[in-house]
């Protein structure tokens, strides 16, 4: 892989706000060096802060240099392709309607309310999908991401995120990733490179 010369953070277009869950900016500071910036119309403690990316690009990478393919993989994702053959758009529908009451009756923080709807509209995208996960290409990725990790740009590790992880979710005071809500497919995987990770502490999204 490349040198593509001036570069967005690794986060660039998925990275959000654990406080209020707007989206952070991809930005440069005036020495030229990409950062995440905070700025939108929505009252948060945190709007119009911005920080250098390495901190939170370290603690992404720490958990996909985690990322450990379990003897039975192929069996795992043939079993998840098949559960999904026959998605209920309607009872991902419900999930969410009962999550907006419960966010209305006072059960979530805004943070955790948005964090449950995206990990929602992942599995409605994800269900949509005309073809299931294929198989060989999902393993392919799944098996070489540590070492392409190391060997990528922050622009070509934002291209190997994107299958995996539509949302990032990140504390902008202390400048650390707070949560993750991943495609459907991928959660378990995730969820165990997570534990591993020594240097996170972030929660895995996902509807309850």
């Amino acid at each position: 892989m490349h040198s593509t010369g001036k570069t967005r953070g690794v986060l660039s277009g998925m990275i959000r706000c654990v406080r209020c869950g707007s989206a952070l900016h991809a930005d440069r500071n005036r020495l030229g060096k990409a950062m995440y910036r905070e700025q939108h119309g929505v009252a948060c403690e945190t709007n119009r802060r911005a920080f250098v990316v390495p901190p939170v690009d370290r603690q992404m990478g720490e958990i996909f240099r985690s990322l450990e393919l379990c003897g039975d993989w192929r069996d795992a994702i043939a079993s998840e392709t098949a559960r999904r053959e026959g998605p209920n758009i309607d009872a991902l529908l419900d999930q969410r309607r009962r999550i907006a009451r419960a966010f209305g009756d006072g059960a979530y923080v805004l943070a955790e309310y948005e964090a449950r709807l995206a990990a929602i509209d992942s599995e409605i995208e994800y269900s949509q999908h005309d073809a299931p996960v294929e198989i060989a290409k999902a393993a392919a990725l799944l098996a070489d991401l540590p070492t392409l990790w190391e060997a990528a740009t922050p622009d070509e590790r934002r291209i190997l995120l994107a299958p995996l992880v539509p949302s990032v979710f990140v504390d902008v005071k202390s400048r650390r990733i707070a949560g993750i809500a991943p495609q459907p497919a991928f959660r378990s995987l995730l969820a165990a490179s997570m534990t591993r990770a020594a240097d996170c502490s972030a929660a895995l999204h996902a509807p309850g």
